[in-house]
């Protein structure tokens, strides 16, 4: 069980998170994200991107869902010390989530887009409400890399692997800093699941990682988060854990 905090279908309080209704792209956001660094979770195709951007809803359709999910994503971008724009998107037939750099919301840097169909299948998982959770910290994560010098470092011309296993990392150290306690079933769960997102496309770009690289992200993140190390420093720790 996930300790004091209530799970994320319980009721919570409503927490600013810069969720705010849409009302059109701003040409400088969907210029930005064409243009964004390739990598990470980012879309290159123009129109896949606007697509995403076009459809985004500050509701899950879960009035309670969204509550507690923003007291969450309060926490959350304290700990990783960035705070992006948040919204959930149609993302059809293909579950994901996704993080651009640029944000049409003033006071937030990034946008994160958290797909529906993914957040569905949520419903069918143990432990679900870890898993969301931990896919937000992995995209705040991405957030985080575009502001410092992370991105650039770990990307390499042919492979986004060491980008997305960084965030792998922070993700862990993420759920490592939080004040309440997983039972061992909530984590076994959560790398189960973790697991489905590896892939074995060792020679495309676009490769995360193999399942047993992106578990053992998280989890040597996971035990830099309950060391208590601030987050400048977890980053690097995380960098030097790949070798770079």
């Amino acid at each position: 069980m996930i300790g004091r905090r209530t799970t994320l279908w319980g009721a919570a309080f409503l927490v600013c998170t810069g969720l705010s209704a849409c009302q059109g792209i701003p040409p400088k956001l969907t210029t930005a994200a064409q243009v964004a660094p390739g990598g990470g979770c980012l879309w290159g195709n123009a129109a896949a991107i606007s697509s995403a951007l076009s459809s985004r809803s500050e509701h899950s359709g879960n009035p309670r869902l969204d509550a507690s999910l923003g007291e969450i994503l309060a926490e959350m971008a304290d700990i990783l010390a960035v705070r992006p724009r948040f919204a959930f998107y149609q993302d059809g037939g293909l579950p994901n989530a996704v993080a651009l750099p640029a944000s049409d919301y003033a006071g937030s840097f990034g946008t994160v887009l958290f797909g529906l169909t993914m957040l569905s299948r949520v419903d069918t998982m143990t432990h679900g409400d870890l898993f969301v959770q931990a896919v937000c910290a992995h995209e705040f994560a991405h957030v985080r890399q575009y502001r410092t010098p992370f991105f650039a470092r770990l990307d390499r011309p042919n492979s986004v692997r060491l980008v997305e296993l960084h965030a792998d990392f922070l993700a862990g150290y993420y759920l490592g800093r939080l004040p309440q306690s997983f039972g061992a079933d909530a984590l076994v769960a959560l790398g189960r699941a973790w697991e489905t997102l590896g892939d074995s496309q060792f020679t495309r770009r676009e490769h995360h990682g193999t399942p047993e690289e992106r578990i053992a992200a998280i989890e040597a993140g996971f035990v830099r988060g309950q060391q208590r190390m601030g987050i400048d420093q977890a980053a690097e720790a995380g960098a030097r854990y790949l070798g770079a």
